[in-house]
């Protein structure tokens, strides 16, 4: 009797253990079972693949690719050069490798009308020698900033590049410790800013500090000769007579200088009221300036002015 009692209550406490697993597994709920099955509130999940998927724009990007080509500046000034009655200017700016080509514009009329061309591959210009009324070489630099020259023989209608060494006056793009001569390159004692050839031996040169030197040994030795006035282009056609264009606050538009003793003084002559960009060209007596639409040249070494 005593062990049936006692299997009994074995079997009681055995029950009891089971419901309460039973009772357990109904109140915390069943994990495979959604969770407002057993009346709980489901909160969302984040995971990788719940990220909203990225959107292309449209809009280009900020940092140009490598094949981009690089659109130049519209020029403040112009670089030119006058002989032969023949005036050839060229944007002035730095070289951008993969820049787009220059345009380069011909006038045989002094200033009063252009005739423009793109000149491939060309994307500086450091000098003009004008050798005829048709024909001109520039020296500057290619798309890839290397030094390069270009020539027209159709008075600028066409340029080709060419592979002669340059035999002119000229500054060197990248350089500032040599410029070009006749005979080749040559040191200079100052980082150049502008050069002006007279013949094969003489030049002068502007320097970044302001100072006028000049040379009569074709490079090989230099002189002081004075200080330029402020200005961006300088011109001297004969030994003692030179051109500055540059700008004052009493010109809307530019101021010119000139000297007659190779320049220890300078004397301001004119004060133009054109549109630029401007640039400056002389030869002999006649100067011009040449401005965005128009041009003032002056007949007697920059005493009178016409506008055309």
């Amino acid at each position: 009797m005593n062990r049936l009692a006692n299997m009994g209550l074995g079997l009681l406490a055995v029950l009891a253990v089971v419901m309460s697993i039973v009772a357990l597994k109904v109140t915390s709920g069943d994990p495979s079972e959604p969770a407002d099955a057993v009346g709980v509130e489901a909160t969302p999940t984040t995971s990788r693949s719940a990220s909203p998927t990225p959107t292309v724009s449209d809009e280009p990007s900020e940092e140009p690719s490598a094949s981009s080509t690089v659109e130049p500046l519209l020029p403040e000034e112009w670089f030119a050069s006058l002989r032969f009655g023949t005036l050839v200017r060229a944007p002035v700016q730095d070289c951008v490798p993969g820049a787009s080509t220059l345009t380069v514009s011909t006038s045989t009329d002094g200033g009063r009308t252009f005739l423009d061309a793109a000149v491939e591959d060309l994307t500086q210009v450091s000098g003009i020698n004008i050798v005829g009324r048709d024909e001109a070489t520039i020296l500057g630099a290619d798309g890839a900033c290397r030094t390069a020259m270009f020539a027209t023989d159709d008075g600028g209608e066409t340029w080709k590049q060419r592979e002669t060494s340059p035999r002119f006056w000229s500054l060197l793009p990248g350089v500032d410790d040599q410029i070009q001569s006749p005979e080749g390159r040559v040191d200079v004692p100052c980082v150049p800013r502008s050069v002006s050839g007279i013949d094969g031996n003489v030049a002068r040169l502007w320097c970044e500090d302001g100072q006028l030197m000049g040379t009569a040994t074709g490079g090989n030795s230099w002189i002081v000769l004075g200080r330029v006035p402020e200005g961006f282009a300088m011109v001297f056609p004969t030994l003692a007579s030179g051109y500055v264009l540059g700008k004052t606050d009493e010109c809307t538009g530019t101021t010119v200088w000139t000297t007659e003793d190779a320049g220890a003084d300078w004397e301001q002559v004119h004060c133009s009221t054109i549109d630029g960009p401007w640039g400056l060209a002389a030869e002999g007596r006649q100067v011009v300036i040449t401005g965005g639409a128009v041009a003032d040249a002056s007949p007697d070494a920059g005493r009178t002015w016409t506008t055309r």
